[in-house]
């Protein structure tokens, strides 16, 4: 394959595109350099969120179904709690729709869960692209995926699997981009 050109957001000037102007390495590289920023660091978000007191149990598609509009890849998942319950585990899950009302499972092997023992204010971030900047702060367990790979039509929902006792404010979130 050959040695990447080095990712940065750089600007490009009219000169540089004019027509007769010389085209030079340099104008490549930069433009090489542009695109792999844009292709490595560029992504959407999706999140679903619960504000305020949430003790439910074993409640699926809170905040929403989320049908799939692209091929896509999913490069991080974070859970955030604003207040720690009381006692208890937080146990999130997202639900994988192949098509309408044809469930294809948890796209998670393991779950991700917040304890009682985490701090207020408290989120976990599990990077797909380079586990070793995982945040896995003590109370919590971070997912391991079945699959970052979603392809268009299928559909994404957010279950709550169980929730500490007096809990406050929570979101999920995956990040992702097109492939």
């Amino acid at each position: 394959m050959g040695t990447l050109v080095t990712p940065q957001r750089r600007e490009m000037y009219q000169e540089e595109l004019d027509f007769r102007s010389a085209i030079s390495e340099f104008t490549a590289s930069k433009q090489a350099s542009v695109t792999n920023f844009i292709n490595l660091y560029h992504f959407e978000r999706k999140q679903w969120i619960l504000n305020g007191a949430y003790s439910e149990v074993a409640v699926n598609g809170l905040d929403g179904m989320w049908p799939i509009t692209i091929d896509m890849e999913v490069l991080f998942f974070t859970m955030t709690n604003l207040v720690s319950g009381s006692s208890g585990i937080t146990e999130a899950d997202i639900e994988l729709f192949t098509a309408p009302g044809v469930s294809g499972g948890s796209i998670f092997s393991t779950t991700p869960k917040m304890d009682s023992n985490v701090t207020n204010n408290s989120y976990m971030i599990k990077d797909i692209v380079t586990p070793a900047n995982d945040v896995n702060p003590a109370g919590t367990t971070l997912p391991v995926f079945t699959t970052n790979l979603f392809n268009k039509g299928q559909a994404l929902q957010f279950n709550l699997l169980q929730s500490m006792f007096d809990v406050e404010t929570m979101s999920v979130e995956i990040m992702y981009r097109p492939r």
